[in-house]
């Protein structure tokens, strides 16, 4: 009974048991079987399985429709967050030779500022400055030109003298030959 259709279930519930009476008895009437309710029975059954088919596919339908959409959202925003993740990633890189060349930066003044003269080193540069103190010095260029101007000065000076004893000379010659020619001679 449990493979027979529902109107077929019906029929057999609605059926009284048949008398048997021999062969030649008389057979009771049959009652005709009410064939328009059978038909409508079958085409409200088959009208109902329509209307749950047409339901379930819609269901089906909008199950797939939902499913569309939500693998459609899913991808993009797959996709949304591999690029997210992308530009992270290229961000990190970036930050990462940023710290390179700053470690690299600061190891290099780290070797300059290990180079460069201690405070002590400094005060004793200056006690020496201040034993020679060298903005007395002078340069070769001034060294030269005061031997040139001394060495000028003192050539004229000499020139002045040789100027001066040859006057002198002359006036001693003079003043000889006038004292000879005054003495007659």
């Amino acid at each position: 009974m449990a493979d027979q259709l529902p109107f077929q279930q019906e029929q057999q519930k609605k059926e009284p048991p048949k008398k048997s009476g021999g062969l030649f008895s008389q057979k009771p009437k049959a009652e005709a079987p009410d064939l328009g309710k059978n038909v409508a029975s079958l085409t409200n059954t088959i009208n109902d399985l329509n209307r749950r088919l047409r339901v379930l596919e819609e269901r089906y339908n909008n199950l797939q429709k939902k499913t569309q959409i939500t693998e459609e959202n899913m991808l993009s925003s797959f996709k949304k967050t591999n690029s997210t993740v992308s530009t992270f990633h290229d961000d990190i890189n970036e930050f990462k030779k940023n710290i390179k060349m700053n470690d690299e930066r600061t190891e290099l003044i780290i070797k300059e500022l290990k180079l460069t003269a201690k405070k002590e080193d400094i005060e004793v540069l200056n006690r020496y400055l201040e034993l020679w103190e060298p903005v007395k010095f002078v340069t070769q260029n001034e060294v030269d030109k005061m031997v040139k101007d001394k060495v000028e000065a003192e050539m004229t000076d000499l020139n002045l003298k040789i100027q001066e004893e040859k006057y002198i000379e002359k006036q001693v010659e003079l003043v000889v030959k006038k004292m000879l020619q005054e003495r007659g001679m």
